[in-house]
């Protein structure tokens, strides 16, 4: 599970489960942000999304690393995984799935773990709106495929051309229109307690296979 009720916090006292689960979900974006912010963005504007993940990682690691960081009192806590396989049902070895991004908060007992799953929005793409809604997209949280047993997840946007705010319209617009098969529940709303990201909303969705909704955080980041 993301969170557990009786878990210790991110700094090992006891917490409310509600609480801890907005630190750890506000947290692991604080980690994307400044990881983000490294980023040299010029030299990623025609990447593939796996290049751009793969370095966004590296660079997340760079923080956790960095004694100076302003995050050092917690973030050394935190391990950051590139395209980790995931256990699912009847899947084995080569066969699993991979989901682009995992964050592990290492700490006595379990671990929880918040995953990430990456789009990018190129020039040309016919419809990168549907496929980051769709069954390879958000669809694999909704499945199930990802993250069966958390309460939260991610949707990273990389967006490589036209203006953000666009994109932004185009997902929530997608959501809206096909409200049933992306089991919405609910409107599209800010992240308001996410601080460090400034384009980052939230979504319900049911999840029929697993018998629990799950929250999904939409984080568009510029790479143009």
């Amino acid at each position: 599970m993301s969170v557990q009720s009786r878990a210790d916090g991110p700094h090992g006292q006891p917490a409310n489960a509600d609480a801890y689960r907005r630190t750890f979900v506000r947290q692991v974006h604080s980690l994307v942000a400044l990881g983000y912010a490294r980023l040299d963005r010029p030299s990623f504007q025609r990447a593939q999304e796996p290049a751009i993940t793969g370095e966004l990682v590296r660079l997340i690691r760079s923080v956790i690393d960095d004694r100076n960081s302003p995050t050092n009192s917690w973030a050394h806590r935190y391990a950051v995984h590139d395209d980790p396989p995931q256990n699912v049902r009847d899947l084995k070895g080569k066969e699993r799935p991979r989901v682009d991004i995992e964050m592990e908060l290492t700490q006595r007992g379990r671990h929880p773990r918040f995953q990430f799953e990456a789009k990018k929005f190129p020039v040309n793409r016919k419809d990168a709106v549907g496929e980051y809604v769709g069954d390879s997209g958000l669809g694999c949280f909704i499945s199930g495929m990802y993250a069966e047993t958390h309460n939260d997840a991610g949707m990273l946007a990389y967006v490589q051309n036209d203006k953000i705010t666009d994109w932004i319209e185009k997902v929530r617009e997608r959501l809206v229109k096909q409200r049933e098969s992306c089991e919405l529940i609910g409107d599209w709303e800010k992240a308001e307690f996410i601080k460090d990201i400034e384009h980052c909303f939230c979504s319900v969705h049911r999840r029929p296979r697993v018998g629990r909704p799950m929250t999904i955080y939409h984080t568009f980041l510029s790479i143009n």
